[in-house]
């Protein structure tokens, strides 16, 4: 667990790959557990949480929701965010992007 005086830097939760690691640390799990748990790669779990990789497989995102016993909707959305923050979207009404 993070603590203010600690020497470990906390992630950065603003992306889906550092909310996941606080999700496992502070529940105690290693990403071993979680990939076990997910029937995913522990690599891949790795990679997700540094920001390597996208969590873009909606069954790999609802297997790792249970392992981190997050409600399925709420996980989903919060990826999907993360996802759609990186998309430039084109907006007709006012004719730019945003």
């Amino acid at each position: 667990m993070w603590r203010m005086w600690s020497d470990r830097p906390c992630p950065d939760t603003s992306r889906a790959g550092g909310w996941i690691r606080w999700l496992r640390v502070t529940r105690g799990l290693s990403a071993v557990e979680v990939a076990d748990r997910a029937d995913i790669s522990t690599q891949f779990i790795y990679e997700l949480e540094r920001g390597k990789k996208r969590l873009n497989s909606t069954e790999k995102a609802l297997r790792l929701a249970d392992a981190l016993n997050q409600d399925p909707l709420r996980f989903m959305l919060r990826i999907l965010v993360d996802i759609l923050e990186d998309q430039e979207i084109y907006v007709p009404e006012i004719g730019e992007r945003v």
